[in-house]
């Protein structure tokens, strides 16, 4: 429209294709909750997205966390990092920026989940591989520290990174952002449990879901779905939580109906508590 980008929730904007194919995977696949990395979102296109992601489809909406690309040196958007979840299977404890452009966090309390045990999402794309070591050091220090914080933390994303053992098992030597990402397995607990199978077209599995090992036993391993025509496949997993099946207890006592109380007995109700 000639004012903006709207809201996105009104539908003055057209998404483009990205955006029309990752809502079409989301509802192919039936995903509950999706990490979107590079997505070169600009800071104006924010609450368009945000308002196409919330707008109804097939009956279910969603709500999201944003944080937009930043402007690269070719005059073009770099970055971005976006995750959204389905307000009717999570509600949202808190959702934050941790690294603008780079990093985005939510905590979600699953609907259902007779434990009530909350579950944090680090959303991560991290430098490239080829990065300096500062600006590597720069993003691997804030997310191993607060994954070690956090025992329920999953670190989800392009890490631009992979074990280092699946990097010399293809006979290459292992970069230093290899090397970052066995610290941040093993000092926080995570659960890798893929095998270097390829995420990206150039080869490496650069995509990844690392579960804290407090919910091993109710995550899947690691899938791939092939999204073509994309440079990076999409990573998935299956989540089982701890479903109330005996109900919520006894019901409560119901009192009398009061909605056909007639104006005689609501004055004599009315004198009656006057003489308490």
């Amino acid at each position: 429209p000639d004012d903006g980008y709207a809201d996105g929730y009104d539908l003055l904007t057209t998404p483009n294709d990205t955006m029309r194919l990752t809502r079409g995977l989301v509802t192919e696949q039936a995903f509950d909750i999706l990490v979107i990395t590079e997505t070169r979102t600009h800071e104006a296109e924010v609450e368009a997205v945000r308002g196409h992601w919330s707008h109804p489809q097939d009956g279910v909406t969603w709500q999201s966390i944003v944080t937009p690309g930043r402007p690269s040196a070719q005059n073009s958007t770099q970055w971005g990092v976006t995750i959204v979840w389905r307000t009717d299977k999570f509600v949202v404890i808190d959702a934050h920026v941790v690294i603008p452009a780079r990093m985005v966090c939510v905590t979600l309390e699953v609907i259902g989940d007779i434990k009530q045990e909350p579950i944090t999402v680090y959303g991560c794309y991290m430098p490239q591989r080829q990065a300096a070591r500062g600006v590597i050091d720069a993003a691997w220090d804030v997310i191993t520290t607060l994954a070690i914080a956090n025992r329920r933390a999953w670190v989800v994303g392009d890490l631009n990174a992979e074990p280092t053992r699946v990097v010399m098992a293809r006979e290459r030597d292992p970069t230093y952002a290899d090397q970052r990402f066995d610290t941040l397995i093993e000092a926080a607990h995570l659960r890798y449990d893929s095998d270097g199978r390829r995420t990206h077209a150039k080869g490496g599995e650069l995509d990844h879901i690392l579960a804290s090992r407090t919910h091993a036993d109710t995550v899947s391993r690691t899938k791939i779905h092939v999204w073509q025509g994309q440079d990076h496949d999409c990573v998935y997993a299956d989540y089982r939580f701890h479903e109330d099946t005996e109900g919520w207890g006894e019901k409560r006592p119901v009192g009398p109906n009061i909605c056909g109380t007639t104006d005689a007995e609501w004055a004599r109700f009315h004198a009656a508590v006057a003489l308490l």
